[in-house]
This record gives structure tokens, C-alpha cells and sequence, in this order.
């Protein structure tokens, strides 16, 4: 969700809201290994998120269904937006750190698992090497033991005073 512009949106946050729940209830509920999730610096349990995740998203629901308390709901939801934006944020980055940013299974919680990097040819990795070695004598780089072989002479700074 980071830097993604639709993340203040009622109706996003809602989707957000409903997959990550869902994706909770499908992987990490029933998953003997996963005990908690770390949000935020805070351990907590599937069943816990879930709960959370699902009392959050009466707020998002579609408020104009209920006309009589419709601004009540507006300035409620209003109110808890910037907390559930924080733990969707820290949520989404505790089930990553748990299940690994490239488990298929994030897709389950909305999410897109990371891909393979893209590993160089032998031609890339040799026109790399070949544009690192210009720019290091473009710039007049100097290797450690050419570095070495540049000391400045010595100055002795101590001289007794003249009297």
C-alpha cells in the first residue's frame, strides 16, 4: 500500500480490509506453525487480526444505507482511518515477513508476491565490469595500493619554541 494514492479511499480500504481477512482465514487460522504475526512491534494472532480486520470494515461499509445515522457513520469512519490504514500497512508487512514476499500464497491476502530477480548474462555482467572500470578513470579512482604508494611526507609539527 505504500505510496499507492488510493489508500485514504473508503471503498479501498474496505477491499483491503476484506481481503486481508479473508486471506487470514483461509492461510493463517488454520496454520499450525504461524502462532502470530508480528504488527507493528506488536505479536498478534490470526484470530485477533481477523477480528480486528472484520470490525474495522462495518465502518467502511456502505454508509447511505442507513440514512439516519449516515454523518454519524462518515465522522466515525473518518476517525478510525488513519489506525486501520497503520495496520493494514504493518499487517501486510508482518504476513510478508511471515509466509516470505515471494509465497504464492499472498495472493490470498490481495497482495503480490515478489519476483525472481533476473540474473545477468555473461555478456551484462562483462559490460558492467567494463563501464565500472571507465568510470573509476573517468573520475581518477585509485585502488588501495596506489592509495598507499601517495603519502604526503611527514611534517613535524613540534619545534622548540626560538628564544
Amino acid at each position: 500500500m505504500a505510496g499507492d494514492n488510493r489508500g485514504n479511499s473508503p471503498g479501498y480500504i474496505l477491499i483491503r480490509l476484506k481481503e486481508l481477512s479473508e486471506g487470514t482465514e483461509e492461510v493463517l487460522v488454520p496454520s499450525t506453525t504461524i502462532k502470530d504475526v508480528d504488527v507493528g512491534g506488536v505479536a498478534v494472532t490470526p484470530v485477533d487480526a481477523k477480528a480486528k480486520l472484520d470490525g474495522w470494515a462495518v465502518f467502511y461499509s456502505d454508509p447511505p444505507q442507513i440514512q439516519a445515522s449516515w454523518k454519524k457513520s462518515i465522522v466515525d469512519r473518518d476517525g478510525v482511518t488513519p489506525t486501520v490504514l497503520l495496520f493494514i500497512k504493518d499487517y501486510e508487512e508482518g504476513v510478508r515477513v511471515k509466509l516470505g514476499r515471494s509465497n504464492p500464497q499472498l495472493k490470498k491476502f490481495g497482495m503480490t508476491p515478489e519476483g525472481k530477480r533476473k540474473q545477468l548474462t555473461a555478456a551484462a555482467k562483462a559490460d558492467a565490469a567494463e563501464t565500472a572500470q571507465a568510470t573509476r578513470v573517468l573520475r581518477g579512482e585509485k585502488g588501495k595500493k596506489q592509495r598507499k604508494a601517495i603519502k604526503a611526507p611527514r611534517v613535524n609539527r613540534r619545534t622548540k619554541p626560538s628564544s
